[in-house]
């Protein structure tokens, strides 16, 4: 890992920020996890392979997991820099399409540019705030969702379309304001700050709140100040941060904010003794890896069956009481309990929870054939990206949404990872139709 992030800085002339770097940091976690297990085995075996079934707990597997793991990002840093490297018509006409880039203004350092997009970004998170706003009164409220942060995904059901836009919304339309106000050296940069990081946390979720200050740190990047290294006291302080973030967000699952407000000494000492469980572990997918490989060693590949959901996805349930899930990840968590089954199944007659296979997906349709040229794939399209921002001399809007999608780093080819990805790029091309087109024409 380090020899590939040493290549990268010489090769993109020391760019932190390269599409293979950032693949990369992310990369490192999952190593950094494997690392402190194989110091601490008993921790390994407590924590980890006490998810999944005694048959599953072969240490040989374990290795062999680790081998696939290592050629995972190989080959997906291959495809990121093939990506960086290659144009592809085809792919900028079709990105250019979505975002519909002809209507952005051309002198990117005029006064209109700058005024033309602020309004943008100011209707865009206005509108994110009202989704937002009726999102949290179909939860209940505030306080109903934070008594019961621990049935969050359960009291969410059937509002998810809901959350992922508010979250694009203010997520995007919040960083091209930053941007604004950091152009025009504005004191009301920090306050936006603050009540958009509360805005984006204040369901009890991590991840959007991880998303967005990453997101701005590589947007930063991008359009003001190169960040020259990493080993500075802004990014050692966020790195240090967020991982007692997470597991600090974590204790909420398990007890209210009410207990917690009550019994502040628990609430620290729970988050240290979970730091293992709720963040090592976590940052890890070797549990997954090892059943994945056990079980196809003794049953069929599935041969593109796991995408069939994606087939029956626009039906209503109530229409297919049978519809098979997009989120193939309970196909895993089921087969990890000892269920053996093909896909399509139906959602009623799986286990209701779901492991994220990642790319692995391309391994349990096709086997190592179907894992390189899924992890290939998906960082070729990840460094095509950053290719099309690139040429469009890293205009706010590209770049911001660059920002946020780089954050989850080379996307996952599976059907709800394929999904998640298109949805977002919906959203954000009906922002642009509807309210970017009709601020340009009024020019």
């Amino acid at each position: 890992m380090f020899f590939l992030l040493n290549y990268d800085y010489k090769n993109n002339l020391k760019n932190v920020f390269s599409p293979g770097a950032i693949f990369l940091y992310f990369a490192f976690l999952p190593a950094f996890s494997n690392l402190y297990f194989s110091l601490n085995p008993d921790s390994f075996n407590k924590i980890v392979l006490s998810q999944v079934l005694p048959k599953f707990r072969d240490l040989t597997i374990v290795n062999i997991a680790l081998l696939f793991v290592f050629l995972g990002n190989l080959v997906t840093y291959v495809g990121v820099n093939h990506g960086v490297n290659s144009d592809n018509k085809i792919f900028n006409i079709f990105l250019n399409r979505i975002l519909l880039t002809k209507y952005y203004p051309k002198k990117q350092n005029s006064i209109f540019y700058q005024n033309f997009f602020f309004k943008f970004g100011v209707i865009v998170y206005v509108l994110g705030f009202l989704v937002y706003l009726l999102f949290v009164q179909r939860m209940g409220g505030l306080s109903q969702i934070w008594s019961e942060l621990h049935l969050r995904s359960t009291n969410n059901a059937g509002l998810g379309y809901y959350q992922s836009f508010y979250m694009m919304a203010i997520q995007l339309g919040g960083m091209i304001i930053m941007w604004y106000f950091k152009i025009k050296k504005s004191k009301l940069l920090l306050p936006f700050f603050i009540l958009t990081i509360i805005i984006v946390g204040s369901l009890g979720a991590r991840g959007p709140v991880v998303i967005f200050l990453l997101s701005i740190l590589i947007m930063n990047h991008f359009l003001f100040k190169r960040v020259k290294a990493l080993f500075n006291f802004k990014i050692i302080l966020l790195v240090l941060f967020l991982p007692f973030f997470i597991v600090g967000i974590l204790q909420f699952r398990s007890n209210s904010l009410e207990y917690y407000l009550d019994h502040t000494d628990e609430f620290v000492d729970n988050t240290i003794d979970s730091f293992e469980s709720g963040f090592v572990a976590r940052v890890g997918r070797l549990e997954r890896d090892v059943v994945i490989l056990s079980y196809f060693d003794e049953n069929n590949f599935w041969f593109g069956k796991s995408y069939f959901g994606l087939i029956t996805a626009p039906i209503p349930r109530t229409m297919f009481p049978d519809k098979s899930p997009v989120d193939t990840g309970m196909y895993l968590r089921a087969m990890a309990l000892g269920d053996v089954l093909e896909p399509p199944l139906p959602v009623h007659r799986l286990r209701g929870s779901s492991w994220p296979e990642h790319n692995w997906v391309g391994y349990m349709n096709f086997g190592i054939f179907g894992f390189i040229i899924f992890y290939y794939i998906s960082g070729l399209l990840f460094g095509k990206f950053y290719n099309f921002v690139s040429k469009k001399k890293f205009n706010v809007l590209a770049t911001s949404l660059f920002s946020i999608l780089a954050v989850s780093g080379p996307p996952m080819l599976s059907s709800l990872g394929l999904v998640s990805l298109l949805t977002k790029f919906l959203i954000v091309y009906l922002l642009i139709f509807f309210i970017l087109i009709p601020l340009k024409s009024r020019k």
